[in-house]
């Protein structure tokens, strides 16, 4: 504080420290329905990803992509909510693409670039390798997961499919615990 007075206080804030340092994951996730959007919101932001793309997958709702929460950057408000927990200051970028193959094809190969690139998927693949210091792009997809189609378009651009154990996960359960074992979040 500055100065009291009895009507009123002057602070002069503090800007003199770094926010967290982000964690190196691209979050590509299949849009879910609102409510549970601003859950994952808050968690991947208090977490630190800094870039997300919400993407159509042939289970999704078509109606998701007209929810108000999509509208007029309405969502920025639940990333704030995550950043103010975790006491940092650089809001992610949120990227909303509603057209699977073309956002596959053509943009997916650029973003993947320099990067782990994984796809989380319930089958008989490897298991989502823990404690990577790499970058990462990883996708996750609706509820019910991809479709045979969808993985292997991702695959086609360069995903490798992992599974996140022998029990099918919520997807709001799936991003943090997938999130949480980058070695930059273990420490």
């Amino acid at each position: 504080m500055k100065e009291i007075h009895s009507n009123h206080i002057i602070i002069e804030p503090n800007f003199n420290t770094e926010p967290p340092k982000p964690i190196p994951i691209t979050l590509i996730l299949a849009l879910p329905r609102p409510k549970m959007l601003r859950r994952i919101l808050r968690n991947v932001s208090m977490l630190g990803v800094k870039n997300i793309y919400l993407i159509n997958t042939y289970k999704v709702e078509k109606a998701f992509w007209n929810s108000k929460l999509l509208k007029d950057n309405y969502y920025e408000k639940y990333l704030l909510q995550g950043l103010s927990q975790s006491k940092d200051t650089i809001v992610p970028t949120l990227h909303l693409k509603n057209r699977f193959k073309p956002f596959a094809e053509d943009e997916l190969p650029e973003i993947i670039k320099g990067t782990i690139a994984l796809a989380a998927h319930p089958g008989d693949f490897e298991p989502y390798p823990q404690g990577i210091s790499d970058d990462i792009t990883l996708a996750i997809g609706p509820e019910g997961g991809f479709t045979k189609y969808e993985i292997e378009k991702l695959n086609e651009a360069g995903f490798k499919s992992v599974h996140c154990g022998s029990r099918i996960l919520r997807t709001e359960t799936a991003v943090v615990a997938l999130i949480s074992q980058h070695k930059s979040f273990l420490g």
